[in-house]
């Protein structure tokens, strides 16, 4: 298997996780402008930060994963493969839920009109 010289990957992900980071961050901040400046509910907006919050934990998460220099632990491999196969299931736990929270205020918008 390939293996990637120390610093090399870290080299790769840092921009695509500042990138990651700085568009959710703007996300964030229309979703809030939009938000407050809405006369009706806000029910839905509510539920689309709720998504974006899910999206954000889950990106941190996956982004401090890759990061995670796991051959330097003190355990067994077994474990090293454990810790990995649970931190994954998380995220991906996580991403389930915000996309329930982005089906939700999808359907409070239609329930709107």
């Amino acid at each position: 298997m390939y293996e990637l010289s120390n610093g090399l990957l870290d080299s790769i992900i840092e921009p695509f996780k500042n990138g990651f980071f700085i568009v959710i961050t703007i996300v964030l901040c229309w979703l809030f402008y939009i938000m407050f400046n809405q006369q009706n509910t806000k029910t839905p907006y509510l539920w689309f930060i709720a998504h974006i919050l899910g999206i954000l934990i889950s990106g941190y998460l996956f982004f401090e994963l890759l990061t995670t220099n796991m051959k330097n632990s003190h355990g067994i491999q077994s474990w090293v493969y454990d810790e990995v196969s649970y931190r994954y299931k998380i995220i991906g736990l996580i991403w389930v839920v915000s996309l329930f929270c982005l089906l939700i205020g999808i359907n409070c918008f239609r329930k709107q009109k």
